[in-house]
C-alpha cells in the first residue's frame, strides 16, 4: 500500500526540491486558469520546459487551477471590473 504511494508521490515530485516544486504549482496554476490557449499559456509551458520544472506537479496543478477557475469566474470578473472602472486603473 505505502510503495504505491511512494511510487505516486516520486512522480508527481519528479526528484525536485522545494523551490522546483513551487515554481511548477505556480507555473501549472497559471496555465490552468487561462481559458483558452494564447501567449500567457504559451509561456507558462515555455517556462516549464527551460526551467526543469516537474511535469506530474505542473499537470497536477494545471488540473487544480482548471476546475477553480469556473467557479471563480464570476468571482473574479467582477474584482476586474472594480478595477478598471471604479479603483481608477484605465
Amino acid at each position: 500500500m505505502f510503495s504505491i504511494i511512494r511510487k505516486i508521490g516520486k512522480f508527481i515530485r519528479g526528484g525536485a526540491g522545494a523551490p522546483q516544486m513551487l515554481l511548477s504549482c505556480l507555473i501549472g496554476f497559471m496555465i490552468g486558469m487561462n481559458p483558452s490557449f494564447n501567449l500567457s499559456m504559451g509561456l507558462g509551458i515555455l517556462l516549464a520546459i527551460v526551467l526543469n520544472t516537474s511535469l506530474g506537479l505542473v499537470l497536477l496543478s494545471a488540473a487544480l487551477g482548471r476546475l477553480l477557475a469556473w467557479p471563480m469566474a464570476p468571482v473574479t470578473f467582477q474584482i476586474g471590473y472594480f478595477l478598471i472602472h471604479q479603483a481608477g486603473l484605465t
